[in-house]
């Protein structure tokens, strides 16, 4: 059995923070604590570095099926690893479309195969993410955590109202891509389908998961469903809260204002 005695490193978890040693044997985490002994065990200096829990990646593209020269399930996975991410959550919009159970069969069992990390399909909102027709949600569900028509929102609203009435009965959260086509401002754009969506949840009692948020708006929405007993939550990525309009993305980045 190999092992490592790390000292003086800072333990960081969802209870806190504090300083100590961290006992491996045989890859896996044995003892946390101060003044760790452990005879004739290699010790290796931690000089103030950071131990964090594993993190989770809600929204990933891994571009598998249909795109492997972007990525695949592969080298998506051994990235997240390297990066201190043990579970991954991936996005539909791959060629073919995850709105069938045989795309996802597909993905789950590559990443069982290649994967070093959990995979988590996302299947489709609508058939090949056209916003007309549902895709089949009730097939896809014993396969995937959430739904999403993610790279475009779900315009219709009575095909969103039907997303969100199934995937309520399904017990699956819907991650919605909020955008709404013609609206030239993106924050308006990006609000007015983050307030319906955080409605529909609301009307169906529906998990609503906000991606991407961009715009201060939005997130003041969520915390306002919330209040309500919106079961909403939203995400915001490193991008929109680091980098300015020079850069393109979408959603397009903001001012310093939004990103304060």
């Amino acid at each position: 059995m190999s092992s490592l005695l790390i000292t003086d490193i800072r333990l960081v978890d969802a209870h806190g923070e504090s300083h100590g040693d961290l006992l491996v044997r045989d890859g896996v985490i044995w003892a946390l604590g101060k003044g760790l002994l452990a005879p004739d065990v290699p010790v290796l200096p931690g000089e103030g570095r950071t131990l964090l829990p594993a993190f989770v990646d809600l929204h990933a593209h891994f571009r598998d099926p249909g795109q492997p020269e972007a990525e695949d399930i592969r080298t998506g996975s051994w990235a997240a690893a390297k990066g201190g991410y043990t579970a991954v959550s991936v996005m539909p919009n791959t060629h073919p479309t995850c709105d069938r159970p045989g795309v996802v069969a597909y993905v789950r069992k590559k990443a069982e195969a290649h994967g070093v990390v959990e995979v988590y399909p996302v299947g489709a909102i609508t058939r090949d993410l056209a916003g007309e027709e549902l895709a089949d949600m009730a097939g896809l569900a014993p396969h995937v955590w959430a739904f999403s028509d993610d790279g475009r929102g779900v315009e219709r609203a009575d095909v969103a109202l039907a997303a969100f009435r199934a995937a309520a009965a399904l017990g699956r959260v819907i991650f919605s891509h909020c955008e709404t086509r013609g609206i030239p401002d993106p924050r308006l754009s990006e609000e007015l389908m983050a307030g319906r969506d955080l409605e529909l949840a609301r009307w169906t009692g529906c998990r609503v998961h906000i991606a991407h948020a961009s715009s201060p708006g939005t997130v003041r929405l969520v915390e306002s469903a919330k209040t309500r007993g919106v079961a909403a939550t939203c995400e915001v990525t490193p991008h929109h809260l680091c980098l300015d309009g020079e850069y393109r993305v979408n959603p397009p980045l903001g001012d310093a204002a939004s990103r304060t």
